[in-house]
């Protein structure tokens, strides 16, 4: 965050994160850009056949 056009940093720039872990869960979409990234990066459908679909859940309220 805080990078200026010019790609330097400007007065409300952050560094990024870095995140260490066993297991990270991404959440976003089915197809989401992150994951697509992710992925490709660590070859993670390597001998593997990845889903082609979602699933969504939806909460539902009951009325009185």
């Amino acid at each position: 965050m805080g990078i200026e056009k010019n790609g330097g940093p400007g007065p409300n720039f952050t560094h990024g994160m870095e995140l260490h872990g066993k297991y990270v869960q991404i959440g976003e979409g089915v197809h989401g850009s992150l994951a697509k990234q992710l992925i490709a990066r660590f070859k993670l459908d390597e001998g593997r056949r990845p889903q082609k679909f979602g699933i969504g859940l939806k909460e539902l309220g009951c009325p009185n």
